[in-house]
């Protein structure tokens, strides 16, 4: 099972209710308006703090390499590619040796 921080541990499954008509529902709903979770409530406390966020943020990793390492991968797919791209070209009509 997965944990996330700072989400209660426990939390209880939202009970069913046997159907009622329309009356009864309009009523209840206009009676009482729909309490959040309480984890709703602590995602929505988590939400608002920004340090969290920036945090979260530098965490972040990316697929894509930096710098020179980038522009070899480029050059790598560039070439492996280049097959396709001629075809591509060719059924096209588009000469690219102008």
């Amino acid at each position: 099972m997965v944990t996330i921080p700072r989400l209660p541990t426990t939390t209880q499954a939202p009970q069913r209710t046997r159907r009622t008509n329309r009356k009864q529902k309009t009523e209840i709903s206009a009676s009482s308006a729909p309490q959040p979770t309480v984890v709703a409530q602590v995602v929505a406390e988590t939400i608002k703090d920004p340090a969290l966020i920036e945090n979260a943020r530098s965490q972040v990793q990316y697929d894509s390499p930096q710098g020179k390492n980038k522009q070899a991968l480029s050059a790598y797919m560039d070439v492996l590619h280049q097959a396709k791209r001629e075809e591509y070209a060719r059924l096209l009509g588009i000469d690219l040796f102008v």
